[in-house]
C-alpha cells in the first residue's frame, strides 16, 4: 500500500495564511485551528489546490487515456505507446537518469525530500530511491493519478502525494534535506496574471529557503536564456522561438502580434505577456542572492536537465575540455556540416561555450561552503587515501545506455584531474555489481603491481564507502591519455593507431594470461550466448552460432570493454581503466577483437567517408577485405593467438563467439549499436571464407 493511502500526518502541513500547523479533523479533512480554513483529503491525498484549467504535455483526453492504459497494461507500456513518436518525452518520463545528479549531494539515509511540480512522477520515482520520505507535489490531478499508478506498480511506499500549487506550499520551516525544482522556476511567473515575474520567482525561492534545513540542498533544473539551443531557434516556453533572447517588453509585444498555439496551456488567451523568465549564468546567481540563497555549484547539463547524462561545472576550462573530448570521440570525428564547425570553434574558446551552454543544473542552499564541498568533505573523512583537494570541482558522467555514474574530481584553478569516483545509481545498478567492479580493479591493480612482466598498469584503488543510500568507490588517475584521444586529436589518426594498437594488444595478451582460470571472476551471463532474434531467421547464421550458444567451458578471463577509449598510453606501461565488465567464459581473444573493432573509425580503408553509417563497411573492409589495414589486423590477431598458445585456425570461431557475446552487451546499452553488431554477425558468417585469418586467406 502506498503511504499516501495511510492516515495523513497533519502536523507536517501548515496553513498558507497564518502558518499554523494543521489538524486532522477526520480521515478526509485537514483544518487550520487558528483560522478554520480546511482542505479535503481525497483518496488519501491532501488537496490544497484545484487548478482552473488543465496543464500538461498532452491533451486532457490523452492524459486520461494514458492513466487507464497504465492501470491495465503497466505504466511503462502506456508511456511507450503514448509517446511512440516522441522519444525524448518517453525518456524524460521513464529514465532513472533524470536523477543522475543525486550522488553529487550527500543526503543522510533518513533524508526528507520535496519534489515540486512532480509531473508524471519521473523524479519522484528516482528520489524515492535516495531518501527516506518524499513529498511529491503536483497541481494537475491527472498527473497525480498517473504517478499514483506508477508508484503502486513499482512497489514504492515512501512517497506522500500532495495536490498543491508551487505558489502556496503547505509545509513548515526547515523540514527538507532536499527540494527538487526541475523545470518549474521559469513557470511560476506565468501561473498568475499580475505582478513582476522576477519578483514572483524571488518570493518562490524565499519560500524554499524557509522550508530547507540549514544543511539542505535545492536542485534547480532550467534553461540558459542565451544558450546555443535558443539561438538556433528552439521553441521557448512562450511557444515561439527566440523570445528568451529579446527584451521582456518586446517579447510580450512579439507574442501578442504573432499567431501561435499557446504552448501547453488550455485556457482563454487574454492580454498575453511574456512571463516565463529564464536567465544567464550571472542572472541566476543574482536571483539566488536576492532570495537569500547561496549557489554552491552550477553545472552545464548535457544534453539537458531532463537528460543530465553529463554535468560539467562552470569553472576553469572544464566546459572546453568536455567539448574537446566529445569532438574527438571516434564516432564524432565522422560528423560534418556547419553546425559541427561552429561547435568545434566554440570548443576552442572557453568563455564562449561556458556562456552558451543550453541548460543548467544548479545546487543552492543556505551555506555556500557546505554546497561546494559537502560530498568531498564527507568522503575525505572516511577515505584517508583520497588526495588533498582544497576546492573540489565534481564533473559527473553517465551514459544513456548504462547504469554507471562516474565523477571526475578536479581542483579549482588547476587543469589536471585529481581523482575518479564511481557510484551506485538511483536506478538499476545493485550493490553486488558495484562491489564486484571494485574487487575487479583491486585484483587487477594488485597483480599488475606484483608481476614484473605484467605489461600494463591500472588505476590505484583508494577505498569505497556508503553515504546515505549510495555507495562510492575512489581510484587514482592514470598517466597519459586514451588511445582514442591521442588518435583523434592528431591530424592522421591512422598513424597513431599503427603505433599504439600493437602495445595495447600485448597488454590484452598479458591480461588474459594473468587471469586465466581465475574462478573468482563473474561467469559470462548465459543470456549472452543466446542467438539474437535479428539473425535467428537466417539459417546459416543460426547454425554457425549453435556451438557457442551452448559453450560453458572457457577458462579465459577478459577485461570485457577493452577499447581505445579505455586504454591509456604515455606512461611507462599502457594503463587500463573501467573494470566493471570483467568476466570469465569468453574466447581468449575477446579483448583483442574488442580493441580492433573500437579502432575502426580511425582506419582509412579505401577512402570511405568517415560516418557512423560506414561502420559496417569499415568492419567488412578490415576483417574481410584485402588492404594494408586488413593485413595489419590479420597479423595482430595471429600474433596475439600465438602468444596465447592458440592455433591460428581457431581465430575465426573465436571471432564469431566474440561477436555473439558483444551483440548482447551492445544491444543492452543501445539498440542502434545492437543492430550494428547483428549485421556484423551476418557479415562474419556470409563472408567467412574471406576472413583475414581464414585458413586459405
Amino acid at each position: 500500500m502506498l503511504t499516501s493511502d495511510a492516515p495523513t500526518d497533519a502536523s507536517v502541513y501548515q496553513c498558507f495564511d497564518c502558518r499554523t500547523p494543521l489538524s486532522l479533523r477526520s480521515q478526509d479533512l485537514l483544518v487550520c485551528p487558528s483560522c478554520s480554513k480546511s482542505w479535503p483529503i481525497i483518496e488519501g491525498i491532501p488537496r490544497f489546490y484545484t487548478p482552473p484549467y488543465y496543464w500538461g504535455e498532452m491533451p486532457l483526453a490523452q492524459a486520461e487515456q494514458m492513466i487507464l492504459d497504465a492501470r491495465s497494461n503497466g505504466w511503462r507500456q502506456a508511456v511507450a505507446r503514448m509517446f511512440a513518436d516522441y522519444r525524448d518525452m518517453e525518456i524524460s518520463i521513464t529514465d532513472w537518469q533524470r536523477g543522475s545528479w543525486l550522488p553529487l549531494i550527500p543526503l543522510p539515509s533518513d533524508a526528507i525530500a520535496l519534489d515540486i511540480g512532480s509531473g508524471n512522477g519521473a523524479l519522484t520515482h528516482v528520489v524515492a530511491r535516495a531518501a527516506s520520505t518524499v513529498y511529491s507535489l503536483e497541481a494537475v490531478p491527472q498527473r497525480i493519478a498517473f504517478t499514483r499508478v506508477r508508484l503502486e506498480q513499482e512497489g514504492i511506499a515512501n512517497v506522500r502525494l500532495v495536490q498543491a500549487s508551487a505558489l502556496q506550499l503547505p509545509f513548515g520551516d526547515e523540514m527538507f534535506d532536499l527540494i527538487v525544482v526541475n523545470g518549474i522556476l521559469e513557470w511560476v511567473g506565468a501561473w498568475v496574471d499580475q505582478g513582476d515575474p522576477r519578483e514572483i520567482q524571488i518570493e518562490f525561492l524565499k519560500n524554499l529557503r524557509r522550508m530547507l534545513k540549514p544543511s539542505g540542498h535545492i536542485m534547480i533544473g532550467i534553461e540558459n536564456r542565451i544558450g546555443y539551443s535558443c539561438m538556433r531557434g528552439t521553441i521557448d516556453h512562450s511557444g515561439l522561438p527566440y523570445t528568451s533572447l529579446m527584451p521582456r517588453w518586446f517579447a510580450s509585444f512579439y507574442m501578442r502580434h504573432r499567431h501561435f498555439k499557446k504552448y501547453l496551456l488550455e485556457k482563454e488567451r487574454r492580454d498575453v505577456q511574456y512571463r516565463t523568465y529564464t536567465y544567464s549564468e550571472n542572472g541566476y546567481l543574482k536571483l539566488l542572492a536576492e532570495s537569500g540563497l547561496k549557489s554552491g555549484a552550477m553545472y552545464w547539463a548535457d544534453p539537458g536537465y531532463n537528460q543530465p547524462y553529463n554535468l560539467i561545472p562552470l569553472e576553469n576550462s572544464l566546459p572546453s575540455r568536455y567539448l574537446s573530448r566529445k569532438r574527438h570521440e571516434p564516432m564524432a570525428t565522422a560528423k560534418r556540416g556547419w553546425k559541427v564547425l561552429v561547435k568545434r570553434a566554440a570548443a576552442a574558446f572557453g568563455p564562449l561555450n561556458r556562456a552558451l551552454c543550453s541548460e543548467f543544473v544548479i545546487f543552492a542552499g543556505r551555506n555556500e561552503k557546505q554546497q561546494l564541498t559537502a560530498l568531498w568533505d564527507t568522503l575525505r573523512r572516511q577515505l584517508p587515501d583520497l588526495p588533498d583537494v582544497k576546492q573540489p570541482l565534481l564533473a559527473l558522467e553517465t551514459k544513456a545506455y548504462g547504469p554507471k555514474n562516474v565523477i571526475h574530481v578536479f581542483e579549482a584553478g588547476a587543469p589536471e584531474m585529481r581523482c575518479v569516483l564511481r557510484t551506485t545509481t538511483p536506478g538499476t545498478v545493485g550493490v553486488d555489481e558495484f562491489v564486484q567492479c571494485y574487487q575487479n580493479l583491486s585484483a587487477a591493480s594488485d597483480r599488475s603491481l606484483k608481476d614484473t612482466n605484467a605489461g600494463f598498469s591500472t588505476p590505484r584503488p583508494l577505498g569505497r564507502v556508503k553515504i546515505g543510500w549510495f555507495h562510492y568507490s575512489a581510484e587514482s588517475v592514470v598517466e597519459g591519455m586514451s588511445i582514442a584521444k591521442r588518435a583523434f586529436e592528431s591530424r592522421v589518426p591512422a598513424n597513431v593507431l599503427k603505433a599504439e594498437l600493437p602495445r595495447a594488444i600485448e597488454a590484452a595478451v598479458r591480461l588474459a594470461v594473468m587471469f586465466r582460470g581465475e574462478m573468482q571472476a563473474i561467469a559470462v551471463d548465459p543470456a549472452r550466448r543466446k542467438i539474437p532474434a535479428e539473425v535467428e531467421s537466417d539459417t546459416d547464421v543460426r547454425n554457425a552460432l549453435q556451438e557457442f550458444s551452448r559453450r560453458t567451458d572457457s577458462e579465459w578471463v577478459q577485461h570485457g570493454d577493452f577499447t581505445i577509449e579505455n586504454v591509456f598510453t604515455g606512461g611507462p606501461l599502457p594503463a587500463i581503466i573501467d573494470w566493471e565488465h570483467m568476466a570469465r567464459g569468453g574466447p581468449a581473444l575477446y579483448d583483442v577483437f574488442s580493441l580492433l573493432i573500437s579502432a575502426l573509425p580511425g582506419v582509412p580503408l579505401n577512402g570511405w567517408p568517415r560516418s557512423a553509417g560506414q561502420w559496417i563497411v569499415q568492419f567488412e573492409g578490415a576483417f574481410f577485405g584485402r588492404s594494408e589495414w586488413s593485413r595489419l589486423y590479420a597479423q595482430w590477431m595471429k600474433n596475439a593467438a600465438g602468444a596465447l598458445g592458440i592455433p591460428a585456425s581457431d581465430i575465426p570461431s573465436q571471432f564469431l563467439e566474440f561477436l555473439l557475446q558483444r551483440y548482447h552487451i551492445m544491444n543492452e546499452r543501445d539498440g542502434v549499436q545492437g543492430r550494428f553488431h547483428a549485421e556484423f554477425l551476418r557479415i562474419a558468417v556470409r563472408e567467412k571464407d574471406k576472413f583475414v585469418c581464414a585458413p586459405n586467406a
